[in-house]
């Protein structure tokens, strides 16, 4: 198996990431109006050919500056247990790493869905929180607030105005996010929100 080397976020990305509050998409309308941190995208038929084929990213960070997100329905090959073998606290840990976008992918990070709250996280969604760095790893896993987690290496990025030109040609759908479906069988989640929302709006 290969190893994959994991390391912490230079300081202005991790800010730039984790910022702020939670906002929700609120309504079923596709297009750019909806497109927020907390929203999910879903890729078209358009990215068949591309590295996004059958993708869905949750939004994590939504601005004129750009945009950035974590695809969470990408299981990876490793083992958290293997990408961390120097940290005791881990190594029962048997959950994959998923594979959360092209960008910086020896980068880490990690969601965890918790009705208690996570103080040192950012709230993404209602119960869901977001953080960046090996740290935040070993800290959501061992925390008992936290009902589900999932790591992710690399993250999806976009510069200003590139987004809301993939979404005007048809290259994603914005849809409103249910954390709930993230920790769901991620094999299905492409097909589930696909099948289920585009009939709607194309």
């Amino acid at each position: 198996m290969s190893r994959l080397r994991v390391s912490a976020l230079p300081l202005c990305l991790l800010l730039s990431l984790t910022a702020a509050v939670a906002n929700p998409v609120t309504n079923s309308q596709a297009g750019t109006n909806n497109l927020s941190r907390g929203a999910f995208l879903v890729s078209t038929k358009k990215l068949d050919n591309s590295s996004f084929q059958k993708t869905v990213i949750l939004v994590t960070h939504y601005s004129r500056r750009g945009a950035t997100g974590i695809a969470v329905n990408r299981e990876s090959e490793w083992r958290i247990k293997d990408v961390f073998p120097h940290t005791k606290t881990m190594q029962h840990i048997e959950d994959k790493l998923f594979l959360g976008g092209p960008v910086q992918p020896e980068s880490i990070f990690v969601l965890v869905s918790s009705k208690a709250g996570m103080d040192t996280m950012q709230k993404i969604l209602p119960d869901l929180y977001f953080s960046a760095g090996s740290r935040a790893v070993a800290h959501g896993f061992a925390n008992q607030n936290a009902d589900r987690i999932r790591a992710f290496a690399g993250y999806s990025g976009w510069a200003p105005g590139q987004l809301e030109n993939e979404i005007s040609r048809g290259d994603w759908l914005v849809i409103q996010a249910d954390h709930q479906v993230i920790f769901q069988n991620h094999k299905d989640l492409w097909k589930k929100l696909f099948t289920s929302w585009s009939g709607r709006w194309i």
